[in-house]
C-alpha cells in the first residue's frame, strides 16, 4: 500500500531554519569552549590535535580587502588580524560567519604594496582634509557666536494690531 507524504513549503523552511540556528548556536558553544582552553598562539595546534580538528591556513588576505581565502567577506577578521599586537597571535574571540563559528591564529603579516599603501595614503589626506576644514569652520562659526552682540526687541515679538489697517 503507497502512501502519499504532503510536505508543506512553509513549513520545511521554518524547520530547516529552526535546525540551522541550533547548529550554529552549538557550533558557537563548541569554538568558545575551545578558545577558552588557548592561553596563547602557541596552544592552537595542541588544542585542535587534542579535539581531533583539523586546522586550515587561509593563505595571505589583504586587510584593505577584508576578504579571507576560502571562507568570503569577513571584515571582522581582518580587522582583529591586523590589530594583534605580536605574531604569531591569536584572535581573543570567536567570529561567526553564515552559521559556522572560527578561531583564528594569525601567522604573519605583510606590509601592504606600494600601490595600497598610496591609495591609504591618498585616502587619509582626503578624511584628515575635510576633518580639518569642518574643525575650521566650527570654530569660525563658535568665534562669531561669542563676539555677536544679539538683542531681542521685544516690541517686534508683540502683536498690538497697530500695523494691521
Amino acid at each position: 500500500m503507497a502512501q502519499d507524504l504532503l510536505v508543506v513549503p512553509a513549513q520545511h523552511k521554518l524547520v530547516a531554519a529552526l535546525v540551522t540556528s541550533k547548529a550554529a548556536v552549538a557550533a558557537r558553544d563548541a569554538a568558545e569552549k575551545l578558545l577558552k582552553q588557548m592561553k596563547n598562539a602557541a596552544d592552537f595546534d595542541k588544542v585542535a590535535a587534542a579535539n581531533k580538528l583539523e586546522v586550515h591556513q587561509t593563505g595571505q588576505f589583504s586587510r584593505a580587502g577584508r576578504s579571507i581565502p576560502g571562507i568570503g567577506d569577513f571584515p571582522e577578521v581582518t580587522e582583529a588580524a591586523g590589530s594583534l599586537p605580536s605574531l604569531p597571535g591569536l584572535i581573543k574571540q570567536t567570529m561567526q560567519h553564515e552559521g559556522n563559528s572560527y578561531i583564528f591564529e594569525t601567522l604573519s603579516r605583510m606590509p601592504p604594496s606600494e600601490q595600497d599603501w598610496e591609495k591609504a595614503a591618498a585616502n587619509f589626506k582626503k578624511r584628515l582634509l575635510a576633518h580639518k576644514q569642518q574643525e575650521a569652520w566650527q570654530d569660525f562659526v563658535d568665534q562669531l557666536k561669542r563676539e555677536a552682540s544679539i538683542a531681542i526687541d521685544p516690541n517686534q515679538l508683540s502683536d498690538t494690531g497697530s500695523e494691521r489697517s
